[in-house]
């Protein structure tokens, strides 16, 4: 009977055994837990330092850009005509805001710097082709137009291409702006019809390699005249 009474007490120190090892399995889940946790913690704050400095660039870039806006305030700024006819700009699109008229080519007028941005916003295409001229070194860095202005012609260049002397005017004139370029064409043959010399070597490869029939052109002013 004894012996009975000893086997019958084993089954429950083996039932005991799993408690043991299950408390142990979940103390070992908690801890890979809060590594975990605390993993995902240090790398929120790690991205959480890094949006902090670069809010505190843009902030410091934002500053120098107001400071170097200010030597302009109150400054007037040179704006050209390098288009043969009328040329309107404004302060707002589609001729909204306020409007500057050039009649003629080579016509210039001062306008306040607020202004100027303005019309380089509302205007891109005009302004960065160079059919208004910003005559200002340090207002076209400014608006980060120095790669475009280091491309287009000012007045002095027009103004010997016009003169269509050399072949070199030629590739100078096939190598402006479509609008400036038509424009041009006009210019010269206005100066045909009015006597003055020309090239017409020049003018015949204008018209073989770029399609412009400037003595065509000529002629039809002279018949609208």
């Amino acid at each position: 009977m004894a012996e009975q009474k000893r086997k019958a007490g084993r089954p429950r120190k083996t039932e005991s055994t799993p408690k043991v090892e299950a408390t142990k399995t979940e103390s070992t889940d908690n801890t890979e837990l809060i590594k975990q946790l605390m993993a995902q913690i240090e790398e929120q704050n790690k991205k959480m330092a890094e949006m902090q400095e670069k809010l505190a660039n843009a902030q410091t870039q934002t500053v120098v850009v107001t400071n170097d806006s200010t030597k302009f305030v109150g400054r007037k700024i040179k704006l050209i005509n390098l288009m043969h006819n009328i040329l309107n700009v404004s302060t707002g699109t589609r001729g909204k805001g306020r409007v500057y008229t050039f009649n003629n080519y080579g016509d210039s007028k001062l306008i306040k710097f607020d202004d100027v941005c303005d019309i380089v916003s509302s205007y891109p295409y005009t302004v960065e082709h160079g059919l208004v001229y910003i005559a200002d070194k340090d207002v076209v860095e400014f608006l980060g137009l120095t790669e475009e202005y280091s491309k287009i012609y000012d007045k002095k260049l027009i103004d010997e291409i016009v003169l269509l002397k050399e072949d070199k005017d030629a590739d100078l004139f096939m190598g402006m702006e479509k609008n400036l370029r038509e424009s041009t064409a006009t210019a010269i043959a206005e100066r045909i019809n009015s006597g003055e010399n020309v090239n017409f070597n020049v003018i015949r490869r204008i018209k073989d390699e770029c399609g412009i029939d400037i003595l065509k052109l000529a002629d039809d002013i002279k018949a609208i005249k």
